[in-house]
């Protein structure tokens, strides 16, 4: 009976292994480190990968030309002069990622949300994070050639957060930021790329989430431990 008590506290064991998830798995998204493109309505531009735009202090950021400016070479290879002419201030970044069916436990965190001049985050179509330069409180553009609606940006220039959905496991999640330019002169008005007037953002981003084991992983391990067990039973005087 001691022998058959012990086994059978070997079987509990081997379930509880089987049972326990694997470490958290992590996504970085973050600009400049996870496949970010870029889509300029007003210059034809669709889906095109991102310009990494570099500066003296550093930064991840990311935006439509070379340097962020006016005078920086445009992405998708398209004529400076004529993107210069056609571009009306409002552009959108966006990256994907893939979830396991089985991914619980999902949660999407960001700090160094920065942006030249505004931005809004999307996760799957819903806002989860707001950034501006400057002007706390104005309008936002939300879409190509839509209408200036009045939105309030959290304070200060640098956010950060956490966000817990919504998630599309066992499927394709789209992680979005819609940008605005200003004419610092006048906050209610888009402007296309002037002189020192740049557009940009940065991000760093990271998803992680655990897995929960299948059914038929647990099974299989189980059956394992329970056969080797009850044959060491057997194999007792």
């Amino acid at each position: 009976m001691k022998h058959i008590s012990h086994n059978f506290t070997l079987i509990l064991s081997v379930l509880g292994t089987a049972a326990t998830a694997p470490a958290a798995t992590l996504l970085n998204l973050s600009t400049r480190t996870a496949a970010w493109t870029v889509s300029v309505p007003s210059v034809g531009i669709t889906n095109t990968t991102a310009a990494e735009v570099n500066f003296p202090w550093g930064g991840n950021n990311i935006g439509v030309t070379s340097n962020g400016g006016g005078d920086g070479t445009w992405v998708g290879g398209v004529n400076n002069s004529v993107a210069q002419a056609a571009f009306d201030g409002f552009w959108t970044a966006q990256t994907t990622f893939n979830l396991p069916t089985e991914a619980t436990t999902i949660k999407l965190d960001f700090n160094g949300f920065e942006a030249d001049d505004r931005a809004v985050m999307y996760l799957n179509g819903t806002e989860i994070g707001s950034t501006r330069k400057d002007f706390a409180n104005g309008f936002m553009v939300f879409s190509y050639q839509g209408a200036r609606i009045a939105n309030t940006f959290l304070a200060g220039e640098s956010q950060s957060g956490t966000a817990f959905g919504p998630f599309i496991p066992g499927g394709v999640n789209t992680l979005q930021v819609i940008m605005n330019n200003i004419d610092r002169s006048n906050p209610e008005s888009l402007q296309g790329l002037v002189p020192n007037n740049g557009t940009f953002f940065q991000n760093t981003v990271q998803v992680s989430y655990d897995l929960i084991p299948e059914p038929s992983s647990l099974l299989l391990v189980g059956s394992a431990g329970i056969a080797l067990s009850l044959r060491r039973v057997r194999k007792k005087p």
